[in-house]
């Protein structure tokens, strides 16, 4: 027979039960309050789950368990939380972060004797004005393949199409740079838009409607792991892991992701029939 809410309420003192660090007791309460309207929780290994590991990154409970998602995976369940939670927990520990790029349009460049290298207008622009670079087109080339235009700058570049991007998309890049001064670390992070269309996040139809907040994301906890790993201690991005592990989220203009919990209702719904048998 299931308790009321007024029950669990007085039986849970919130002075005592959120800083309770035995995991048996955290069980027992976790029990208690997934029965309730208390937590968003239907499985108290879930708010365990969460509960610990917001206290391993220094979120109150409140916090934890509305801004942490359990997230089941083929290699166990993954904690994550929205970019918002990564760029607080980053700025209270001793990172600090710019954008230095957000989804600009970049274009993919072969360069003679150097390779293919990617450029905003504003890059190919400057290394123009320095002598550095001299745009040509195929019209530029005689029928044997031959350059019949005079030479002025020290590198030949040629705009060609990325070959990892559907017919339709422009390539996009956000940049991000990330200080951090006990460290010595001041590094620029990128990321792109067929990074995206590689990764087979495209189809998907919140990089059509939110490239920029999805690039961003992205780019941002590229960095976070790169730079930030020991105060992160490897919790997900919510969209990223939901995109690899199969469960549908949505996203919106802000930033902000949320799953669909629907599965869990599923997972439920067997262990109340694994137990009745």
């Amino acid at each position: 027979m299931k308790k009321k809410k007024k029950e669990i309420e007085n039986e849970l003192v919130a002075t005592s039960w959120v800083n309770e660090s035995s995991f048996p007791q955290m069980f027992e309460h976790a029990q208690k309050l997934v029965t309730s309207a208390l937590v968003p929780f239907k499985k108290p290994e879930d708010l365990v789950l969460v509960w610990q590991y917001g206290k391993d990154i220094g979120l109150s409970f409140s916090q934890a368990i509305n801004e942490l998602y359990p997230i089941p995976g083929s290699g166990g369940t993954r904690v994550c939380a929205g970019v918002h939670v990564h760029e607080g927990i980053l700025l209270a520990g001793d990172i600090q972060y710019e954008i230095i790029e957000d989804a600009i349009e970049v274009q993919h460049y072969k360069i003679k004797g150097l390779g293919t290298v990617i450029l905003s207008m504003k890059e190919v622009q400057q290394k123009i004005e320095e002598g550095y670079y001299q745009i040509v087109t195929p019209a530029d080339f005689d029928k044997n393949g031959k350059l019949n235009i005079e030479q002025t700058a020290k590198f030949f570049i040629m705009r060609i199409d990325c070959p990892h991007l559907p017919e339709g998309y422009s390539n996009r890049r956000t940049s991000i740079r990330f200080i951090r001064k006990s460290k010595n670390i001041d590094q620029i992070v990128d990321y792109y838009l067929h990074e995206a269309a590689q990764a087979g996040f495209l189809s998907k139809g919140n990089w059509v409607q939110h490239q920029r907040a999805m690039l961003y994301a992205r780019c941002f906890t590229k960095g976070a792991k790169r730079y930030g790993s020991d105060l992160l201690k490897n919790l997900g991005e919510t969209s990223e892991v939901a995109q690899y592990s199969g469960v549908d989220y949505t996203f919106d203009e802000k930033g902000n992701a949320t799953i669909d919990t629907s599965f869990e209702e599923v997972e439920e719904d067997v262990e109340i029939s694994d137990k009745s048998e």
